[in-house]
């Protein structure tokens, strides 16, 4: 499988048990995302739940 690097260089990738999406062992990138629903965001505000609310998505409350 071709795992390509993060962008702080790392390779590996381990699925997050929180949201199901491939997450950097080293520095917690969200591989493919700007924001996450379980709070991550790229640019590290940890607000990405509420963004994604703000923009329209539903999420279900007992997600979280």
């Amino acid at each position: 499988m071709n795992n390509p690097k993060c962008i702080c260089g790392c390779e590996n990738w381990t699925r997050s048990r929180q949201c199901g999406v491939l997450v950097c062992d080293n520095c917690g990138n969200h591989k493919g995302l700007v924001m996450c629903y379980c709070g991550w965001t790229l640019d590290g505000t940890l607000d990405g739940r509420q963004r994604l609310i703000e923009a329209g998505e539903t999420i279900d409350p007992e997600d979280y």
